[in-house]
């Protein structure tokens, strides 16, 4: 699953970059790139389901579960090492949010800086 979404998000990467070079809007960039992570983890997803029941197995909880903290660890890592777009003074951000808060502060501008 991993293997199939990184390689649709390596496919993706070129597309990024024309639309990076031709748009200065921070907010469509993010929303392309979650577009693009979005159909890569669908995906990548639907290859692990389609190996598993190959393999004469069922998907249970546990892969559930596992599929849970992958998609939540991967949309926290949007902020964990942001910015993913854009600037910044440091190289890693010294303050720590959650990924929705974070989203939340960019979108309506209110960002708070802690110190």
């Amino acid at each position: 699953m991993v293997t199939v979404t990184g390689l649709l998000l390596l496919a993706f990467g070129p597309v990024s970059w024309v639309f990076s070079q031709s748009t200065n809007s921070i907010a469509f960039m993010g929303f392309l790139h979650m577009a693009f992570w979005a159909i890569a983890v669908y995906y990548g997803l639907q290859f692990l389901r389609r190996s598993v029941s190959l393999l004469n197995g069922r998907a249970g909880a546990h892969l559930a579960v596992w599929v849970s903290i992958f998609v939540l660890v991967t949309l926290q890592m949007s902020t964990a090492l942001r910015p993913l777009i854009g600037t910044s003074d440091t190289f890693l951000p010294s303050e720590k949010k959650f990924f929705l808060t974070h989203w939340g502060e960019q979108i309506t501008g209110r960002v708070k800086h802690h110190r």
